[in-house]
């Protein structure tokens, strides 16, 4: 039940972590994940999490730098099916798909209710502004809501985290892609105190309604990514790396299998 007073460390041993490729996983559900970063920022920790998607595994393969900001951060849940497939196919099995749109509504549910601060980092001004002034009417409950656009340059990086913390926020969504956002959540995330930092991709186009989810029935069937192929032809390059992480699995499979003779 969320709002729970058992230590979030409780859930962290419970949460075994899964190698998948190359980047650790915990074995978490989407509930146990809410309730845990919840607790932390009760306790008055920093809380970071990133949601990996093959498309992140991949390139983590080719990006030390992407690795260490996964391995750094305190959770690392699994946004993408092909993630769960992977896990399955490897007979280490996830508990299910945390998607990152998902665990950030979830919290920005757990900020209403106990009126946390939000701050929304990532996209265009233009969006990042629609998608506060959306959640903010969506959620009466969260006691202020600021942002900040994505497009900010290296140098400027140190001017927008000080901006940030002295905003106070107990929630920061970093929306900025791969691997900027998980850099950004790494080098600054700790340094916000108690807050709970978690990338979310592309879900700050989501809310601001610029961008649209598949819908239901497409998500429990598992094949998102096509449908998000079909509405953005432009993704084709990007999907390639879906295939390329399936090749990697499945001659994993075969390797394992090998050598258990």
């Amino acid at each position: 039940m969320m709002g729970s007073n058992k230590d979030s460390r409780a859930y962290l041993g419970y949460a075994d972590k899964v190698d998948i490729m190359g980047v650790a996983f915990h074995r978490i559900t989407l509930d146990a994940a809410a309730e845990m970063a919840s607790a932390a920022r009760d306790e008055g920790r920093s809380f970071i999490i990133c949601t990996p998607n093959p498309e992140i595994v991949e390139k983590a393969r080719r990006d030390d730098d992407l690795a260490s900001s996964l391995a750094g951060a305190d959770l690392v849940v699994p946004d993408g099916i092909g993630v769960i497939l992977a896990s399955r196919i490897l007979g280490k099995p996830l508990l299910e798909r945390v998607a990152g749109i998902d665990l950030a509504r979830r919290l920005l549910e757990v900020a209403s209710q106990k009126h946390w601060r939000v701050f929304l980092l990532g996209t265009d001004a233009k969006t990042v502004a629609k998608a506060g002034e959306t959640l903010r009417k969506e959620l009466p409950g969260i006691s202020w809501i600021g942002w900040h656009h994505g497009y900010f340059s290296k140098e400027e990086e140190e001017e927008v985290s000080d901006l940030i913390k002295r905003a106070r926020p107990d929630l920061v969504l970093v929306g900025m892609g791969s691997p900027r956002q998980e850099r950004w959540a790494r080098d600054y995330g700790r340094s916000l105190g108690a807050c709970i930092v978690l990338t979310v991709g592309g879900s700050l186009d989501v809310f601001a309604g610029k961008a649209r989810r598949a819908p239901g029935l497409v998500r429990k069937m598992g094949i998102e990514w096509l449908y998000r192929l079909l509405m953005d032809p432009k993704r084709a390059g990007r999907q390639v790396q879906l295939f390329v992480f399936g090749i990697r699995v499945l001659g994993e499979r075969l390797r394992m299998m090998v050598r258990r003779g």
